[in-house]
């Protein structure tokens, strides 16, 4: 049954069941309870989500949470869901497992159902994306027990240490003064870690505080490590101490306690020097030293001191303007990259060549000396380039399309180029060059052997498809 035949049936028009239904007050009360009594009569029961979409709103309330099955997230549903049904509003729950992509298509769908009001516990802490899609809505919106960043709406959130120190009070004053507690510790480092085997850190910490367990967590590596770290500080379950070094303090600062006002801060004569907007957050094991290794003699030859200040550094770096971009020094080369190109005199001399110059005559004398010497040593190799590695024609592929163009940025800029291996580009030009080495057979008298051994069709072929 819908509104239409209720209307019939009452003897009047569909606006004034509507109203009837939406409470109005522009109905008389005979009218009103004449309709009423045939809704009665007929279990009529309205639409909730027809009702929303003719008010653009529903009587419902979204809940956005990220693991259903999480006992503290099933308290919380059965407390938002007593409150709904006092109110005679029903709920829509969305489950995103901790995932901000099903988080966005949950935010999407209570959209399109207009939703009164959203409670969200976000699948991440700090999601900027999600702070931008919560202001589309214009709802009402509760940030429930993980923090938005910059959040322009109510929250409602937990607060672990209070509620710890609580729990401990009430144990104390009851008579339990041995409380046990468990501090994990997550490291990679192998020296440290086979000093804390050598010196038995946990059984000597146990003595010192017989209340506290330290578990060691290990990680093969420093890369396995962070990574592991990343993932967990986003789910709030990093572990009680870190090990860190100074390049990845300041990414887990949000996370770490100020250790400013402990004496074992106030000791370590190196805890200032790496504090993050003056506050300790780690409590360094050692000063890592860099040396910087020169030459008094050349010093003195090139008549230059020692730098003192940065700017110093760089006008005493004789390299540094040649790989400047834009005119910006952005780094300090520590060497000049040489390619050398070794040949035997003597065998110049009996095939009667000069050293080459340009890239024509380096092909003729190449030819030469193939013709030359590969009548007595079919082995004999007129060019021979990188052939230590399994990629023979590596400085060509690498170097050939720069010292065409005569930018050393090539490779970087070629993004930037629509029809980068159109014919006539320097890439194009220096793929025809290196296929004129190929066709003239200079590198030995069985090119297919070295095609075979070393993969030289192969790298040509990729570069141009």
């Amino acid at each position: 049954m819908n509104i239409s035949e209720i209307a019939k049936l009452a003897g009047v028009s569909k606006t004034t069941v509507s109203r009837i239904l939406n409470n109005s007050e522009h109905v008389s009360d005979k009218t009103r309870e004449a309709v009423l009594q045939v809704i009665r009569n007929n279990n009529y029961a309205p639409s909730s989500l027809a009702q929303g979409l003719a008010k653009n709103e529903n009587s419902a309330i979204g809940v956005i949470i990220p693991e259903i099955d999480n006992e503290f997230f099933s308290e919380v549903l059965s407390g938002i869901n007593e409150v709904v049904d006092q109110h005679n509003l029903s709920m829509i729950c969305c489950d995103t497992n901790n995932n901000t992509n099903r988080e966005a298509k949950a935010l999407r769908t209570l959209s399109q159902q207009r939703v009164r009001g959203v409670i969200i516990t976000p699948a991440e802490e700090g999601n900027e994306e999600l702070r931008k899609a919560l202001q589309t809505l214009k709802i009402p919106i509760v940030v429930l027990d993980r923090h938005i960043n910059n959040s322009l709406w109510d929250g409602v959130y937990y607060d672990n240490f209070n509620a710890a120190y609580a729990a401990t009070e009430v144990l104390v004053k009851e008579g339990y003064t041995k409380i046990g507690v468990t501090l994990t510790f997550g490291t990679w480092d192998a020296d440290a870690m086979k000093l804390y085997d050598e010196l038995d850190i946990e059984s000597r910490f146990q003595q010192l505080y017989p209340n506290v367990t330290l578990e060691i967590e290990e990680y093969k590596d420093d890369i396995e490590y962070f990574n592991a770290m990343k993932i967990r500080a986003s789910a709030k379950e990093l572990p009680d101490i870190m090990f860190n070094v100074n390049r990845t303090l300041a990414n887990f600062a949000e996370y770490l306690y100020d250790l400013s006002d402990l004496d074992a801060a106030k000791n370590n004569i190196l805890a200032e020097g790496y504090a993050i907007d003056g506050k300790v957050l780690g409590l360094p094991e050692k000063r890592q030293e860099e040396y910087v290794l020169f030459w008094r003699d050349m010093f003195d030859e090139a008549g230059v001191e020692v730098p003192q200040t940065w700017d110093e550094f760089i006008k005493n770096n004789i390299l540094a303007e040649g790989y400047a971009i834009d005119g910006k020094v952005l780094g300090l080369p520590e060497k000049r990259q040489e390619e050398y190109v070794l040949f035997w005199r003597d065998m110049f001399d009996e095939a009667g060549v000069e050293v080459p110059q340009t890239w024509d005559e380096f092909i003729k004398v190449s030819i030469r000396l193939q013709e030359y010497f590969g009548k007595s040593n079919p082995n004999f190799m007129a060019i021979a380039l990188g052939a230590k590695d399994e990629w023979p024609i590596y400085p060509l592929v690498e170097n050939m399309p720069s010292a065409i163009s005569g930018n050393g940025q090539y490779w970087n800029e070629m993004a930037e180029k629509d029809r980068p291996f159109e014919k006539g580009s320097d890439i194009q030009v220096a793929y025809e060059k290196m296929q004129s080495i190929e066709r003239r057979i200079i590198f030995m008298s069985n090119i297919f052997a070295l095609k075979g051994s070393f993969g030289w069709k192969i790298p040509l072929d990729d570069m141009i498809s």
